[in-house]
């Protein structure tokens, strides 16, 4: 089933018009967390700058960050954070044992990006933008933090399921705290609709000494 903007706006979404920008943020919080378990099977491709190398990871490229205020891995497969570890610190990010990197399969736990809607209303599940190939727009880097941007195109894949245009980009902020933004642009001649969701999993001891800070602007 291909979602309308008659059903889409039916299950709490919001239109929105072409030019215009939608912005998601996630975490700037700190957490209480466990110890992520088993590292991964990864080959060295490229050293892109002295924090950022790219891996074959599984099937899938991942961006490795080693940076002296954190660590973290990125999957170009879906734009998905899937670590994230602030130096003498535990890992933030859960992941599931269970997880596989696979081309065709959602990564299990990590940051998934649900996009251009969340549940189950069409497949497939939470949307395209978690199992789309995401390219490398730039990346940057000071004595503070690492910022890696990726970019996602409409496609004839994509406008197969969902007949719209739209160019979206994913901002990784990775520094002593997480700060992941998602902005999409309609560039299509018409109006739709969307939403979504940086779908979060995080390693917590106890969910009463954490908090969560979520903001959404759309316009």
């Amino acid at each position: 089933m291909q979602p309308t903007p008659q059903h889409l706006q039916g299950n709490g979404y919001s239109s929105v018009n072409a030019e215009r920008l939608c912005v998601l943020h996630a975490c700037e919080a700190f957490f209480i967390f466990h110890l992520l378990n088993g590292p991964f099977s990864v080959i060295p491709l490229n050293t892109l700058s002295d924090s950022i190398t790219l891996y074959q990871n599984d099937g899938l490229k991942t961006l490795k960050i080693n940076h002296p205020v954190a660590e973290a891995a990125i999957s170009l497969h879906g734009g998905h954070l899937f670590q994230f570890k602030p130096t003498g610190q535990e890992e933030i990010i859960w992941l599931s044992e269970k997880a596989e990197f696979n081309p065709q399969k959602a990564i299990r736990g990590g940051v998934p990006i649900c996009w251009p809607w969340f549940g189950r209303i069409a497949n497939p599940a939470h949307g395209f933008a978690r199992i789309s190939e995401w390219s490398l727009l730039d990346h940057q880097e000071d004595d503070d933090k690492v910022i890696v941007r990726l970019s996602l195109n409409d496609s004839e894949a994509t406008r197969a399921v969902w007949p719209h245009a739209f160019y979206a980009v994913i901002t990784f902020t990775i520094s002593t705290t997480l700060s992941i933004q998602l902005d999409v642009k309609n560039t299509d001649s018409h109006t739709w609709c969307c939403s979504g969701a940086l779908h979060s999993y995080f390693n917590v001891s106890n969910a009463s000494d954490c908090y969560t800070h979520f903001h959404w602007r759309c316009g």
